[in-house]
């Protein structure tokens, strides 16, 4: 990677392709080691293994509690850079699935050995990927501006998920209605394969240099610089309170449908691709609306929806109905993805590139701890609340009081979200009524269109669509228009004003028009002003 490494720390913009390319081929090979190294065919399997909710609540808050080790990437960046770093610590994560691979072997020891396995093996690998984790805000930071980072994220979680339905599709029929463990044991192996891919494709990403040059990792000084801003301490509320939420739903979902219906682990399976379906249904809106709209009020909007996904498991029939559970899913999949999204964006907005990789250790560290308790507690929660309740008579009882628990801290999760600083974002209302309106959809689509393709003709398409659109959310590309050079994109740019907002920065482009454009726009400058 040496040849690629820029002095002037910036890219330039056939690196910036060359490593979107890369980028978006760890995301795919990536899609498929995770889906069958982690969440529900983990979970499938530790039950399989005869692991209790206890047991399943702890291997799952290893995903959280093991985000302290981001420290460990911290100090190897330096030498190997981001890309380098990613990739040594994603080989360390593909390769302890083999303690995994190998737990249904010992089953014939008997006692809680198996679970052991599983326990270590899950370990190993949530330790690894919390290496490399710390590196993906700088990586994408160096591979994108401002104005195409919200794609970039929401293209590499539509690709992943892409990748996650054709490997779910794959689980589903290679599993069957009761697969031997063997089979789970393949699926085990290739996704360590798939994992090694992975971190080959992240070795070939090109980097700047931006990011070696770090200062040394104080703790606490870190820690009060995340603390500084009653803007960055909302952030850290934000970033305690995902992980004990959405782990927990995300997780016990698979319970739900396991135990509280009891369907066999391919119909599971069949359930998870729901929750895939949501979450390209989240990387698809998020590509569209993330940079338009900025992440505050899109982070509000789908906590809403998480608080939906909640109330439905209160009030799930005893009956079982498909498309109840299979709602239940593509909420969890659309949440989950929303906001890994929405954090990543907000994150890099809120920070500088000098805390950058500190900043993301100590937020990320204290909600993986503080989710992780949270997951693990849950468990133990779960458990005594189904012993204690009449799961006889109704075998979801158990799963409705938990989550009633759990839908007053999405409550006050949500308060979180309204409360940070609003950045560059739109409000609220604003995001709502572009979320729901058609125009406003193919507005979006007109101007993504006219940036990429940089044509006259595309601009004034997108001009056109944007006089009918229905909120107020294209102030800056109404601001890029009106400084054209092209008198007739100024002049349709004009037509548009009645959606901008009458900022300073508007009205300075306006006067500077009515000054030198006089033989052709000054007359509509002066009428706007």
């Amino acid at each position: 990677m040496a040849e690629e490494i820029s002095f002037d720390y910036s890219l330039t913009l056939k690196q910036r392709a060359k490593g979107k390319h890369f980028y978006y081929l760890f995301a795919f090979f990536n899609s498929f080691s995770w889906a069958s190294l982690a969440e529900g065919v983990v979970i499938l399997l530790l039950l399989r293994l005869g692991a209790s909710e206890t047991w399943v609540g702890i291997v799952a808050s290893l995903q959280y509690v093991t985000l302290p080790a981001m420290i460990l990437g911290y100090f190897t960046v330096s030498r190997f850079g981001l890309a380098g770093t990613a990739s040594l610590f994603w080989v360390i994560r593909s390769c302890s699935a083999v303690f995994i691979i190998i737990a249904p072997w010992t089953l014939r020891f008997g006692g809680d050995i198996p679970l052991w396995f599983m326990f270590f093996g899950s370990l190993g690998f949530m330790l690894g990927r919390a290496g490399g984790l710390m590196t993906f805000t700088g990586i994408v930071t160096e591979l994108t501006t401002e104005r195409d980072r919200g794609e970039l994220i929401s293209n590499s979680y539509k690709i992943s998920q892409f990748g996650s339905i054709l490997m779910t599709i794959g689980m589903a029929l290679f599993l069957g209605a009761a697969a031997p463990l063997y089979r789970y044991q393949i699926l085990l192996s290739a996704g360590m394969v798939c994992g090694l891919a992975a971190a080959g494709a992240l070795w070939k990403v090109p980097e700047s240099g931006l990011f070696r040059k770090k200062p040394s990792f104080m703790l606490w000084e870190e820690l009060k610089w995340s603390l500084a801003t009653r803007g960055r301490k909302w952030f850290m509320a934000m970033m305690v309170g995902i992980p004990i939420t959405q782990g927990v739903t995300y997780a016990f979902g698979i319970l739900v449908a396991k135990q509280g219906y009891g369907l066999s682990d391919q119909n599971v399976v069949l359930f998870v691709l729901a929750a895939i379906v949501g979450g390209i249904v989240a990387s698809y809106t998020y590509g569209l609306f993330l940079d338009q709209l900025g992440s505050r009020p899109l982070l509000v909007l789908t906590s809403f929806l998480d608080i939906g996904g909640v109330v439905l498991v209160i009030f799930l029939p005893k009956t079982f109905m498909t498309i109840l559970v299979g709602a239940l899913f593509f909420i969890n999949g659309y949440v989950h993805i929303a906001f890994n999204a929405a954090i990543q964006h907000y994150f890099i907005s809120i920070t500088t590139h000098a805390h950058q990789l500190a900043h993301g250790i100590v937020t990320r560290a204290l909600g993986g701890i503080v989710g992780g308790l949270a997951l693990g507690l849950g468990g133990w929660v779960l458990e005594r609340v189904k012993l204690t309740s009449g799961v006889n008579t109704d075998s979801l009882l158990h799963f409705r009081w938990f989550y009633a628990g759990l839908l007053l801290l999405l409550i006050v999760r949500t308060i979180v979200f309204i409360k940070l600083p609003q950045l560059k974002s739109q409000g609220i209302r604003d995001a709502l009524s572009a979320l729901f309106s058609p125009w406003d959809w193919r507005a979006i689509h007109a101007v993504k269109r006219a940036i990429a393709v940089q044509s006259e003709n595309e601009e004034s398409k997108a001009l056109s669509v944007l006089m009918h659109a229905g909120s107020r959310i294209y102030q800056a590309d109404l601001e890029r228009y009106l400084n054209s050079p092209s008198f007739f994109i100024r002049r349709r740019a004009m037509n548009a004003l009645h959606r901008a907002k009458p900022t300073q920065t508007l009205i300075s482009i306006l006067e500077r028009d009515l000054q030198i454009n006089q033989f052709t726009t000054a007359h509509q400058a002066a009428y706007w002003l």
